[in-house]
């Protein structure tokens, strides 16, 4: 997950909570979208940044992908070992201070981005550019302001234009607003992100 867990949110158990409830849910429908991209890459080195439970670093690694995870949860890692038995990379850090080594053909971000800090979004996205491999992909989710989290200010939101501003070094594949309504234990939760796919072409 991207936001800054025990340090942040006063209580450890929260982001684990939330890695503990998902550990077997399915993997995200734009990994699912983007996998006739990825299946094809010679390059399998992939990079997952807010990893949470792993479901789609398991499903990579399935796959023969050299995986490494981002997460500033460490139970992320925890849970993920229980997965797999395979070995991957996992670095226990906030987005901006990733160390990226080498060149990935896939980076996902799904619903994570959001939960860290906004300041540092164009660094990353231009940092992961200069890490992919030509044809390479990133996948991601970005929160629109109408979503309920950003709306109470637990993450930030971005407009469509924006995005095209943001990613003005890659080629947009794909780019659709989805919105729904969430039930929590705490109430309903407004969802509405953008679902992205860009590709490095140069």
């Amino acid at each position: 997950m991207g936001e800054n867990s025990s340090e942040t949110l006063g209580e450890k158990s929260k982001w684990e909570s939330y890695i503990e409830k998902t550990k077997r849910s399915r993997v995200n429908d734009l990994h699912i979208l983007s996998k006739l991209i990825w299946m094809n890459q010679k390059n399998k080195r992939a990079l997952s940044l807010g990893t949470g439970s792993g479901s789609e670093v398991v499903d990579l690694i399935k796959y023969k992908w050299d995986v490494t995870c981002v997460d500033i949860e460490k139970y992320s890692e925890i849970v993920l070992k229980t997965r797999t038995k395979k070995k991957f990379e996992f670095q226990n850090v906030s987005f901006e201070n990733i160390k990226y080594r080498g060149k990935y053909s896939y980076v996902s971000a799904y619903n994570a981005l959001p939960f860290g800090d906004k300041k540092y979004l164009q660094e990353i996205v231009d940092k992961i550019y200069k890490h992919l491999v030509k044809g390479g992909i990133f996948v991601l989710t970005l929160f629109t302001n109408k979503h309920t989290f950003v709306k109470n200010k637990k993450s930030y939101g971005v407009t469509r234009e924006k995005i095209g501003e943001i990613f003005k070094k890659y080629k947009i594949d794909w780019c659709e607003k989805a919105e729904y309504d969430q039930q929590r234990k705490f109430g309903v939760v407004k969802w509405s992100a953008y679902e992205i796919i860009v590709r490095k072409n140069k």
